[in-house]
């Protein structure tokens, strides 16, 4: 009986060994190297005070093809005038809403004249205003729901 036991301590230590493995096929060789496009030409640097100025005009109105009674859109107004000073990289934009309260969108302009700028809300949500400036001004898209807003704006 002993040696069933000193038998089935060997058959368990053996299974528990690690095994070789067997030599299975090698390994495809690497693929040949494929000719890469060369990479897209970064945009020009601009230096960022270039854009440095006051900015105005207007603010239009645009459709949105969803529900346009007052209910929902009150605070649309056709035409809005803003003003916009960019220094340093640094671009703010002001307006009075419907009521008269100035309202500010700020952010940060890239090399390339690209901006995003942001105004948080009573209700803690975000308006967004993003463009580009060119060619002595500015045009961009405003989202502040429900009103949605095309941006011209011209260098004084």
């Amino acid at each position: 009986m002993k040696r069933l036991y000193v038998l089935g301590a060997c058959l368990v230590i053996a299974a528990c060994a690690p095994q070789p493995s067997a030599p299975g096929a090698p390994a495809p060789p690497p693929a040949p190297p494929i000719a890469a496009a060369p990479p897209a030409a970064p945009p020009m640097p601009t230096n960022i005070a270039s854009f440095d100025g006051e900015y105005a005009g207007p603010m239009q109105l645009m459709p949105t093809g969803g529900e346009t009674t007052n209910q929902y859109r009150s605070g649309c107004t056709e035409h809005r005038k803003g003003r916009m000073t960019v220094h340093n990289g640094y671009a703010e934009l002001r307006y009075a809403d419907w009521r008269g309260h100035r309202l500010h969108y700020r952010g940060q302009v890239d090399a390339t004249g690209a901006v995003t700028l942001l105004h948080r809300n009573r209700d803690g949500a975000y308006a967004q205003l993003t463009g580009q400036f060119q060619n002595n001004g500015f045009i961009g898209d405003m989202l502040r729901p429900p009103c949605q807003y095309k941006v011209n704006l011209v260098r004084r």
